[in-house]
């Protein structure tokens, strides 16, 4: 190659340009020209060639090794994706779903070339100030170059996520988001299939224990389409859009179960079929009805969204109708879609829904 000029201003951009293309006809392992050679290669001087090779080594590109020289990174063609977290989904209680997902990274990483990093967002969220973001280990990571492409969870935070659209990063988004392609739940068709499935075991009343308020909406109509009464009484949710924080879910579900019952005079005024639009909610309400003595699938039918493979209602799935999510679905569709993200697609910010299973109790 021959020598090339440029000004001091571009010429660290020059070549880190240079070397990242010469990484990439090497190939993962492969070890490059001595410092010596490169700088000669390249027209600079000792000093800039080490400065552009210490930003490489950052980012992931080569490594240096004493006395042995310097190498492209074995894992140059690895994909770096960061999965940012809006909550502890460590904490006692947290939703399956969760572990499911880190499952199925481990799992994609092996088999597909892809690294992952965990950002979990700090506990004392300062407020965005210029440059001070409300992640720091993610902020640096990104001012790095150190990812490819982000997984977005539960971020919750309109602030938050308009900092991470202003990074220009390639994302994806879990459930909902303003900003970026989103996987999510049809929930009305789960409202829908349930409905449909409790008429048909014979109810003639129903109830919903809704997570969202959004969810009264399509749970009215399907009853109506289905000529099925509501019981007012046995119809609770949020009285705002807010989604409860998760780890108040179980102990809402015991709330809500104990209003109903004290609302419908006990067992006796209860609804023959029930809703509930989620799965540790559930939770709470079933536990409440043993505690009373009230038998799912006996006195009353119930259908509750869950996730494949997880054991959040393991103990009552014989006695009630899961509306089943396969979290493996939406984990595939959201690297799909970061994939084509990365490679420069368009994609529309319509939320992309997966597919209800209804599996019927015994």
């Amino acid at each position: 190659m021959p020598t090339t000029s440029h000004s001091p201003r571009n010429k660290q951009a020059y070549v880190i340009k240079e070397l990242t293309r010469m990484a990439g006809d090497f190939g993962p392992g492969m070890k490059l020209p001595t410092a010596q050679k490169l700088a000669k290669q390249l027209g600079v001087t000792l000093t800039t060639l080490d400065r552009s090779l210490a930003k490489l080594e950052s980012k992931g590109v080569i490594n240096r090794r004493q006395g042995s020289g310097i190498y492209v990174s074995s894992s140059l063609l690895d994909q770096r994706i960061g999965l940012v977290f809006g909550r502890n989904i460590f904490q006692f209680g947290s939703s399956a779903f969760y572990l499911l997902l880190l499952q199925h990274c481990e799992r994609t990483a092996e088999a597909e070339h892809k690294q992952f990093c965990l950002f979990l967002s700090p506990n004392n969220r300062k407020e965005l100030e210029g440059s001070d973001p409300y992640n720091p280990e993610l902020a640096a990571a990104l001012k790095q170059g150190k990812l490819d492409g982000l997984i977005l969870c539960d971020i919750n935070d309109e602030q938050y996520e308009n900092w991470i659209a202003s990074q220009k990063i390639p994302a994806v988004a879990l459930f909902q988001s303003k900003d970026f392609p989103a996987i999510g739940i049809n929930t009305e068709k789960l409202i829908e299939e349930s409905m449909a499935h409790l008429a048909a075991k014979g109810c003639q009343s129903v109830g919903l224990l809704g997570i969202l308020s959004k969810h009264l909406t399509p749970f009215t109509k399907a009853a109506s389409k289905h000529g099925l009464e509501i019981c007012q009484e046995a119809v609770l949710h949020p009285e705002d859009e807010t989604d409860p924080p998760f780890d108040t879910h179980e102990p809402l579900g015991r709330e809500w179960m104990q209003t109903c019952l004290k609302r419908c005079g006990g067992k006796k005024g209860l609804p023959d079929g029930l809703i509930i639009t989620d799965d540790i909610l559930a939770r709470g309400a079933l536990l409440h009805l043993k505690e009373n003595g009230i038998r799912p699938g006996k006195d009353l039918h119930i259908v509750s969204h869950a996730n494949k493979g997880s054991l959040a209602l393991e103990y009552w799935q014989d006695q009630i109708t899961l509306a089943e999510v396969d979290p493996e679905q939406m984990v595939e569709k959201m690297f799909k879609l970061l994939e084509s993200k990365i490679s420069g697609k368009k994609l529309n910010k319509k939320p992309y829904r997966v597919p209800i299973t209804l599996r019927p109790a015994g």
